[in-house]
């Protein structure tokens, strides 16, 4: 029994770290005045961090969320370094990532970079981990109740039948 809840609460943990994020990676030719659109299915809670470069300069990223928010602003991108970019996803939708050439003369090579990490269940992340915590707390409770109980039954019976045993031995006739 033992085993089987331990083995259990580690099949939990690992399974939810598995999930909880998402790597993406792609560089994709975008030809001049052109726009390259790309979407996130996100839930309530999940984030996203990464990285935008362009090449050559002269190019635009921003984010729009499900309820048409805009999570970044326009940004220009240059050559000199990638664009860093980090939201939080407010609602459950679609997440839209637009690139925008503003280089008329040639095509914009862009390079996206980022992870997803999901949170589960539509909680924010801490919370998420709160739960799961609570969670094993509660099972690792739970088996330290069981073991105790069977402990004590056994000791109770231990006791049962050694009083048994001293009642019909002081109950014999003695030789």
């Amino acid at each position: 029994m033992k085993k089987r809840v331990m083995f259990s609460a580690f099949f939990l943990v690992l399974s939810f770290s598995l999930i909880a994020h998402v790597n993406a990676s792609e560089t994709v030719i975008v030809s001049p005045g052109n726009v390259l659109v790309r979407t996130i299915n996100l839930n309530k809670g999940d984030w996203i961090n990464g990285t935008v470069s362009v090449n050559p300069a002269l190019g635009a990223f921003y984010v729009i969320g499900p309820e048409q928010k805009s999570y970044s602003n326009a940004t220009g991108i240059t050559e000199s370094g990638p664009l860093s970019f980090t939201f939080s996803a407010n609602a459950t939708g679609t997440y839209t990532m637009r690139f925008w050439s503003m280089n008329m003369d040639q095509p914009m090579t862009v390079t996206l970079d980022y992870t997803i990490h999901r949170t589960g269940l539509g909680l924010f992340q801490g919370d998420f981990y709160s739960l799961i915590f609570i969670v094993l707390l509660i099972i690792v409770i739970l088996c330290a109740v069981f073991f105790y109980i069977r402990r004590t039954k056994d000791v109770l019976a231990k006791d049962e039948a050694i009083k048994h045993e001293t009642l019909n031995s002081s109950a014999s006739p003695s030789n």
